[in-house]
């Protein structure tokens, strides 16, 4: 398995990198100005993609929330999509929501007889899962998801089947087993484009390596369900940490991609030659 990790910008169209040679992409751009968001930039980054991905390749990117522009994700969605062109252009696929923090519960689950559900109605206890990131606004709810848009490099015709079950789950229910063909994978169905991945919790002894890092959870699970060619390479046009070149060496694929910043690019080397 090989690295390819170059230090530049995503404008310059990332030369490094060989046309239609990319199998998957998966990564997280830059959210606020102060850190490099312009529009220029993501159309520039939809034009790297409809270059650089195979024929039917996807592209995943995570783009989370922010004060200044609440509309920012759906609009780097739309700016990628105009950066594509010709008839090898990019096309919007099915969006997933990466939820990062919940709290469930609260509510009160019925009796299955409505006229007897006050007396055996059964509380539900409220729980919190996840890392709450506080947010210090009076107008404001604490952001708790974020988005994982998706792309796919025309014509789709070529496309991988998504593999649905290689991060399923077991049926709550097992007698929906026995329903149709429900269960003719076994104890297992689709998760559908709701995950929940917490962050890790961090501490002295495990400071992230990019600020705004997703979980290594996450990545393996973008890895996993888009399918890509066994053995392929995976690009991230935004190395940041390196969550993507190590998930993908980690899951048996190259890895290439760019980044501004040229410890970390330095830094994602010599991890990359020490994983096994």
């Amino acid at each position: 398995m090989y690295l390819n990790a170059s230090v530049g910008r995503i404008e310059d169209g990332c030369p490094n990198i060989e046309t239609e040679s990319v199998d998957l992409a998966l990564f997280s751009p830059p959210y606020f100005q102060c850190d490099g968001y312009s529009p220029g930039l993501m159309r520039a980054v939809g034009k790297v993609l409809s270059r650089i991905l195979n024929p039917g390749a996807r592209a995943y990117m995570v783009f989370g929330q922010v004060v200044e522009g609440l509309d920012r994700p759906l609009e780097a969605q739309r700016l990628i999509l105009e950066g594509g062109s010709g008839s090898k252009k990019l096309v919007s696929a099915q969006t997933i929501i990466w939820v990062k923090s919940i709290a469930v519960g609260g509510w009160t689950e019925d009796a299955a007889c409505p006229s007897c559900a006050a007396e055996f109605a059964v509380p539900v206890p409220e729980l919190s899962h996840g890392h709450f990131q506080p947010i210090n606004s009076p107008s404001l709810l604490n952001y708790c998801w974020e988005y994982v848009f998706s792309f796919m490099k025309a014509p789709t015709t070529n496309a991988r089947p998504v593999d649905r079950l290689s991060i399923g789950v077991p049926f709550a229910d097992k007698s929906n087993m026995k329903r149709g063909t429900r269960g003719k994978n076994g104890d297992v169905h689709c998760r559908g484009d709701i995950w929940f991945v917490p962050h890790t919790t961090t501490g002295p002894g495990t400071k992230k390596t990019h600020r705004h890092e997703f979980p290594e959870t996450l990545a393996r699970m973008v890895i996993q369900v888009a399918n890509p060619t066994p053995g392929g390479l995976v690009c991230d046009l935004f190395l940041g940490g390196g969550t993507t070149a190590v998930t993908a060496k980690k899951l048996g694929f190259n890895a290439c991609g760019y980044d501004m910043n040229g410890a970390a690019v330095e830094d994602l080397r010599k991890r990359w030659e020490v994983l096994v």
